[in-house]
């Protein structure tokens, strides 16, 4: 069986890591996997690469490059995939099924783009619901993202699963030497120092303001934020007019992420929308104790007892941070609690299985698999 993923580029993200985790973990032997990127390789393009796995990459200087489009056109014509997984890429691969007739297009939704109400741009919304026809079946990360594709796309719910993302939860168990010192060490915080941190883009749905202005009330700690994006600059400026230079620290986009979250003693994450989240499982498999903002799909990744869900307020944030570091035997209780969830249900092994369910089953089958 050959398949194709397909990501608009290889910079770190969900849906980004989740080709790469399922190229690595096709479970069919004679499964044979390639990751297209659309703009670029970056990051995961060239771990990728050094895993075995074949990469292509197409160039495009926008969602509507018909020039380098026409070149991925012609190599899925000659390639003959039986099954073409889109998980962001530019909204003209659904005319995959055109030049690639017998291969299964699979559109998986990871995210929520502009917000619950906005969905995507009416442009995008049009399109999608015209070219409809050429998706044989459709994934969604989350039930929350399943009802709200749904509803925004006109999507039959006979046609959508929800399939979690998973990841592989050996990296982030804490097995092997301890990296927190050497870390602690390249950012210049204490041994003794309490660390809060977040790990995601820098861009308005991760609502990292609002991270920064909690980190104004809380004392006698360090914030870190792992990440890039297109606000960097402003929230450094915020950072700047808050007085809270050398207490927030901006790590940029980081390539060990497990070595990082070694050093956190709280994860908050504070999203302002989020379809999953899946820097919330790295952070339990990590043995984090998480604060979130209860919105969109965190609350099916975050139970009770796994973590702290609060309103999306700073106030209660700074509550919860202050109660993780007076009640050390509770926050271990959560450790302890989160890690298992994670390994029972957001293991990478057990969505690669559910995601090759689904590559091989008929139409009636997958119906199935909600």
């Amino acid at each position: 069986m050959k398949v194709l993923h397909i990501n608009w580029s290889g910079d770190l993200g969900g849906a980004e890591n989740l080709a790469y985790e399922l190229a690595r973990h096709q479970g069919i032997p004679t499964c044979r996997d390639t990751i297209a990127y659309m703009s670029k390789k970056s990051v995961l393009g060239k771990r990728a690469e050094q895993e075995g796995i074949r990469v292509v990459e197409f160039n495009m200087r926008s969602g509507f490059d018909i020039f380098n489009f026409k070149r991925y056109l012609s190599f899925i014509k000659q390639e003959r995939f039986d099954i073409i997984h889109d998980h962001n890429g530019p909204p003209l691969v659904r005319l995959s099924k055109i030049w690639s007739p017998h291969s299964i297009f699979i559109q998986h939704i990871h995210g929520t783009k502009l917000g619950p109400e906005k969905w995507e741009s009416s442009r995008v919304l049009w399109w999608k619901r015209v070219t409809a026809k050429l998706v044989d079946w459709y994934i969604a990360n989350s039930q929350y993202t399943r009802e709200i594709a749904m509803r925004k796309e006109k999507i039959s719910e006979n046609l959508i699963s929800v399939i979690y993302n998973g990841i592989d939860v050996d990296r982030f168990v804490g097995a092997g030497l301890n990296p927190a010192p050497t870390i602690r060490k390249e950012f210049g915080i204490k041994p003794e120092e309490w660390v809060v941190g977040i790990v995601g883009n820098l861009v308005p749905a991760k609502g990292i303001d609002k991270f920064i202005q909690v980190a104004k009330r809380v004392n006698n700690a360090k914030f870190v934020i792992v990440g890039e994006g297109a606000l960097r600059s402003e929230l450094e400026h915020l950072v700047e007019t808050l007085n809270l230079n050398g207490k927030v620290i901006f790590t940029g986009a980081r390539d060990d992420i497990s070595d990082i979250l070694s050093i956190f003693d709280v994860f908050l994450f504070t999203s302002n929308w989020e379809a999953f989240g899946i820097t919330l499982i790295e952070a339990m498999a990590s043995g984090v104790p998480v604060v979130a903002f209860r919105v969109g799909g965190v609350t099916e990744v975050v139970p009770e007892g796994c973590g702290i869900l609060i309103p999306p307020n700073i106030s209660k944030a700074v509550e919860s941070i202050i109660f993780l570091r007076e009640n050390p035997e509770i926050a271990k209780k959560m450790i302890d609690r989160a890690r298992e969830w994670v390994r029972d249900r957001f293991n990478i092994n057990r969505t690669a299985k559910r995601v090759e369910n689904i590559y091989s089953q008929n139409p009636v089958d997958r119906s199935l698999i909600k």
